[in-house]
């Protein structure tokens, strides 16, 4: 399975599976980890991902257009395929979740906020 990960702090994402039961399935080469910078995806010098909130209020939002051009460029079209959107909010991961997920290929993990 390859797994990719899209953040704007990819390679804090990278340490925590150098070791554990994840480190294992990666030196048995049953799962791959890419980790794709979303600042990358920008087309602006200052590699903008993030923007006010339409009608106002507090806080930022981030840009729908790197997301797009992320996902269109890292899908892979010879592989069933799976984008989530990770989020505190979201439903918990459970192992009956893992167990449906385990049958893609890729996943692609978006962590935005």
């Amino acid at each position: 399975m390859q797994i990719d990960v899209v953040t704007i702090f990819p390679k804090m994402f990278q340490s925590p599976f150098e070791s554990g039961v994840v480190a294992k399935a990666l030196q048995k080469g049953l799962v791959q980890f890419h980790f794709h910078n979303l600042r990358d995806y920008t087309t602006d010098k200052h590699q903008t991902v993030d923007d006010v909130p339409f009608g106002g209020g507090g806080g930022l939002v981030f840009k729908v257009a790197p997301l797009v051009r992320a996902l269109r460029d890292i899908k892979k079209a010879e592989m069933k395929s799976r984008s989530i959107l990770v989020s505190p909010r979201g439903e918990p991961f459970s192992h009956d979740k893992a167990q449906a997920l385990s049958e893609y290929d890729q996943l692609i993990l978006l962590k935005i906020s």
